[in-house]
């Protein structure tokens, strides 16, 4: 079964991320879209019930690094998955420094993804 989670999406390329909302959607669950760092911030902090959040590590104003680290001062225990287009040492590196959940490659396999929101 699978249950419905809020879900707050970082992402600044607009094809990947109408790809990844509407992948969520269709396993029913709730996206918000942010496409900078900035943005997302404003969200989590208007939206305290978000179950789980995606972000792309790089992005105009402000680098995913930053927003990570936030998120984390706020809510130590919330799952991140990283999306990246590569996926190489610098960045699985840190994945484990900023202790993210997992990681998906760009453009993402949808059925990856539900492994991962199966496992949370």
């Amino acid at each position: 079964y699978n249950t419905y989670i809020k879900i707050l999406v970082l992402e600044d390329e607009p094809v990947s991320m109408k790809r990844l909302s509407n992948d969520l959607k269709s396993y029913g669950h709730k996206t918000l879209e942010a496409s900078d760092s900035i943005e997302a911030l404003n969200i989590y902090y208007n939206n305290k019930d978000i179950d789980l959040v995606i972000t792309d590590l790089a992005m105009p104003f402000g680098k995913g690094e930053d927003f990570i680290r936030d998120i984390k001062a706020l809510k130590p225990t919330m799952p991140i998955v990283l999306i990246s287009g590569t996926v190489n040492k610098d960045i699985l590196n840190k994945l484990k420094r900023f202790k993210c959940t997992d990681i998906l490659v760009k453009p993402h396999d949808k059925n990856r993804l539900k492994l991962i929101l199966d496992s949370l």
